[in-house]
């Protein structure tokens, strides 16, 4: 399959498969019904299923259209799981060798999920093949979702994660932000900061380089849990639309203080976002009729509400604040 360019793996531009019966050449069948095929066997809303991607596989020997469409498909998706060594790894470790097939499957990656990555020990598995996916994931130039979930983080990742210019979407869920050192420093220089328009940060622990790593300017949705957000100093630089704040059940032991900051947080919002939707998670959903949920609900929504009003002789339209009582986990 050497021969497979994938430059170009969307395109209807491409020369359409010959058809023939015998020694007799079939007329040919335009591209797009071929694509219309391929979106009926698995509709373009998620990760193929084992059966399909068992379809694709096959599809994508029968020639180069086929193979060009099939395997941006089949890797459209991309999960490294910490556990032990897997096919994704070992394609991984080619991509880092910039071996020109997988560097060409590196760009048809659009989401990216790392997962159970924690550094334990120096020689554990996660430590010697961190390198080959950091280096890895610098070739994945059309990244549009990028997700850390119960991983470790360092500068380095940072450093390349600010290389991905189309990535969109930023979540760290879970994970542990290793602190900087002398030799391995995030970068506080603009141009090199992570231009994402969504970010999100949950039940992280360490010392997290996000504050200083993103580029607020380009950050339109945020989702935070008050450990993190008590210490954000740009948001008033930022253009958000959407601000979720979370409470976390186990925050619940100093209420007072984090109702005490949740004003703060939300006078920080940018002044020239008068529009933004601000959302504050407080419990499960299954908590939410008790009697000290509905009393919480009831201060922080005040508190909530007294802000809207210090905006409301403003020129400017503002939008009803949202108020939302139910705890998201994602």
């Amino acid at each position: 399959m050497a021969f497979i360019d994938l430059k170009y793996p969307h395109s209807n531009f491409s020369i359409a498969p010959a058809r023939k019966r015998a020694d007799h050449t079939l007329p040919l069948v335009p591209n797009k019904i071929y694509l219309h095929i391929f979106e009926y066997i698995a509709p373009p809303t998620g990760p193929l299923a084992p059966e399909e991607l068992a379809i694709f596989t096959k599809l994508s020997y029968v020639c180069r259209f086929f193979a060009n469409h099939c395997l941006a498909r089949m890797f459209e998706y991309f999960e490294f799981a910490g556990f032990h060594q897997s096919c994704e790894s070992m394609l991984c470790t080619q991509i880092a060798a910039k071996q020109s097939l997988t560097l060409a499957i590196a760009k048809t990656v659009r989401v990216c999920r790392f997962s159970h990555w924690i550094i334990y020990k120096t020689d554990s598995w996660a430590v010697l093949f961190a390198p080959r996916f950091i280096d890895a994931i610098s070739h994945m130039k059309h990244l549009r979702e990028l997700r850390f979930c119960n991983s470790s983080v360092d500068a380095r990742l940072w450093n390349a994660i600010a290389m991905l210019g189309s990535l969109e979407k930023l979540v760290f869920d879970e994970c542990h932000f290793v602190p900087v050192s002398a030799h391995t420093s995030v970068s506080e220089d603009d141009s090199k900061r992570i231009q994402v328009s969504h970010l999100q940060v949950m039940a992280c622990t360490g010392n997290c380089q996000a504050i200083v790593a993103i580029h607020p300017r380009y950050l339109c949705m945020l989702v935070v849990d008050m450990t993190l957000a008590q210490h954000i100093d740009w948001l008033g630089q930022s253009a958000l639309t959407e601000l979720h704040l979370c409470f976390k059940p186990v925050f619940f032991l100093t209420q007072d203080r984090y109702l005490e900051r949740l004003p703060i947080v939300l006078a920080c919002a940018p002044e020239s976002g008068l529009a933004t939707k601000y959302i504050v998670h407080l419990l499960r959903s299954s908590d939410s009729d008790s009697p000290v949920a509905v009393s919480w609900t009831s201060l922080v929504a005040s508190q909530i509400y007294a802000r809207s009003d210090t905006r409301s002789h403003s020129d400017q339209i503002c939008h009803p604040w949202s108020f939302d009582t139910s705890f998201v986990t994602h």
